[in-house]
């Protein structure tokens, strides 16, 4: 299992704020970025920092600046999640409930 990092309060703040300004609900935002809603919720409480490939997600969907992008980077976790040259299914993600594949 890997370390969850907790990010700076500020850039989870600025997440929050750069959702709201995309107009986007947490539950929407989750869907076009293609992640779970809890995960999201976890970056905009400071729980837990994403990885590069979530981070640049976000950053697409959220329209952030480069002052932002630059700020969520900073926090961003390199070689895990589906990015990772370790992760078991790297084009199909599993969901925690039972274990079974979505596409």
């Amino acid at each position: 299992m890997y370390a969850v990092r907790e990010i700076d309060p500020d850039v989870a703040a600025m997440l929050r704020s750069a959702r709201l300004r995309a107009g986007l609900s947490s539950r929407d935002a989750a869907e076009v970025i293609g992640c779970n809603r809890n995960t999201l919720l976890h970056l905009e409480r400071a729980d837990r920092a994403p990885s590069v490939a979530l981070a640049e997600r976000v950053a697409v969907v959220y329209r952030l600046t480069e002052d932002e992008c630059a700020q969520l980077m900073s926090v961003a976790r390199p070689g895990v999640g589906w990015s990772s040259p370790y992760s078991r299914t790297p084009h199909r993600r599993i969901t925690n409930d039972r274990m079974r594949y979505r596409d």
